[in-house]
């Protein structure tokens, strides 16, 4: 601000405030300058907070995750607490932010790999993991991280590979299983949960996000000639879209019981409504796995047992119906994919003809 002694920087810390007179005489100058001290001060506080990785966690969760997606704070903690085992079992509780070495971070990965059954889990907890240790890189509480180069195990499938997208009759078996899974009372709310999803393609969370009134969640339009849904910032994109709808997905919403508030509402084993996609993740697991609906079969040679069909899959299945009779870039558009490239790499280049077929002769036998 401008004083009597030309123009002032001023600032508030926990001894009160601050000032200091400005070198530069214009006020753009002044700004940068005051930029170039707020990173000094930034910088200063960051040296005098505690170097130990149990003291860092907490610094991190608190300025950093919290202010980040409920799936993001999920897989922070769950990660972090996955390294408190890591440390425990080597007998490195008390290990300093500053002796996290390239060794202990390679270590740690194949902690994950023993830990975790997906690949895919692996790839991205290790991602949530190596972006903390970024953050504590960038303001020097540990030396700068090196790239750690990839190898996949023996008998793993490229990425694009993993699971594989179900099919009509094996959603319908999803279906038909539910009441045993989550029980009668309950059963057609969760019915409705996986038609959205089959419908709709959605991510396992969004269909919790969906309220019949408020613009901040994921809204229908089902009036008129051009239906569609109305996505807001909820989703991956953080982008506002009128996303069209296909004619089941309009007919299947139509549908839906009138509601004023939130319009699917799968009620857990406590009677509480499920909030979070890791649950509901979790209980449409439990009915693939009822319905006998294998994506991925178990392998010797990687070491894996056999996966069932979760809300990825049926995802999956929304795409690849589409995917022979819709332009890529309209495909691209319904799956909400960023890149044109995912859409490619998962469904315009992938001739799955020979896995759907190998799966439906499968599911038949073990009926």
């Amino acid at each position: 601000e401008r004083g009597n002694r030309g123009l002032v920087l001023r600032w508030k810390d926990d001894d009160g405030w601050r000032e200091k007179k400005a070198s530069a005489k214009t006020r753009r100058s002044a700004e940068r300058e005051a930029r170039d001290l707020e990173l000094e001060i930034e910088k200063q506080a960051t040296q005098q907070l505690p170097e130990s990785w149990s003291s860092f966690r907490a610094i991190y969760t608190e300025d950093h995750v919290d202010g980040t997606s409920r799936g993001n704070q999920l897989k922070w903690s769950r990660v972090s607490d996955m390294f408190d085992e890591f440390l425990q079992k080597n007998d490195n509780e008390a290990i300093q932010m500053s002796q996290i070495t390239v060794r202990t971070i390679a270590d740690f990965r194949g902690y994950l790999r023993a830990e975790l059954v997906s690949p895919a889990s692996v790839k991205s907890y290790f991602a949530t993991f190596r972006s903390g240790l970024s953050y504590a890189a960038e303001f020097d509480m540990m030396p700068a991280l090196p790239s750690l180069r990839r190898r996949g195990r023996k008998g793993e499938p490229p990425i694009s590979m993993r699971g594989r997208p179900i099919t009509n009759r094996e959603f319908q078996a999803m279906l038909e299983v539910t009441p045993k899974v989550v029980g009668n009372l309950r059963a057609d709310e969760f019915k409705r949960v996986l038609q959205m999803i089959w419908y709709a393609g959605l991510r396992v969370s969004e269909p919790l996000d969906f309220h019949a009134q408020l613009r901040e969640f994921h809204r229908l339009d089902i009036e008129g000639k051009r239906p569609a849904i109305l996505f807001s910032s909820k989703q991956k994109n953080g982008k506002y879209q009128r996303i069209p709808m296909e004619p089941d997905l309009a007919e299947f919403c139509r549908s839906l019981p009138d509601r004023r508030e939130w319009l699917f509402n799968p009620i857990n084993d406590r009677g509480w409504r499920i909030t979070t996609g890791n649950e509901l993740g979790k209980v449409i697991s439990k009915i693939g796995e009822a319905a006998r609906v294998v994506v991925k079969p178990a392998s010797d040679v990687a070491d894996a047992e056999a996966k069932y069909a979760t809300a990825q899959n049926i995802r999956q299945g929304f795409g690849f119906r589409l995917a022979p009779r819709t332009l890529p870039s309209r495909l691209q558009l319904l799956m909400r994919h960023a890149s044109f490239e995912t859409t490619k790499k998962f469904y315009a280049d992938l001739d799955m003809a020979d896995v759907v077929e190998a799966a439906e002769k499968r599911f038949v036998e073990s009926l």
